[in-house]
């Protein structure tokens, strides 16, 4: 799959990150992966896959392998999302 990250912080940039999964990880492993590469923090990101946020606890096995996802900064309470 593909994330792209989003923001208007200093912290997530507009590039293309290849994540790769099983079927069995869930949301919260993947981002957990994501955020060591990027050196982010996994809480301080979400994920949305075609207009719906992804759950934590939730697996990717209803995600088609290639599919591209959003990764967009939560800013305190709330999250945000910035266009391309």
């Amino acid at each position: 799959m593909i994330v792209k990250g989003i923001s208007g912080e200093e912290t997530l940039s507009n590039v293309a990150i290849t994540a790769y999964s099983r079927n069995f990880d869930t949301i919260k492993d993947v981002k957990y992966r994501i955020g060591i590469k990027e050196g982010e923090n996994s809480k301080k990101f979400s994920l949305i896959h075609d207009g719906d946020f992804l759950e934590d606890d939730k697996t990717f096995y209803k995600i088609d392998a290639g599919s591209t996802l959003l990764m967009i900064s939560n800013l305190r309470d709330q999250v945000s999302c910035f266009p391309w």
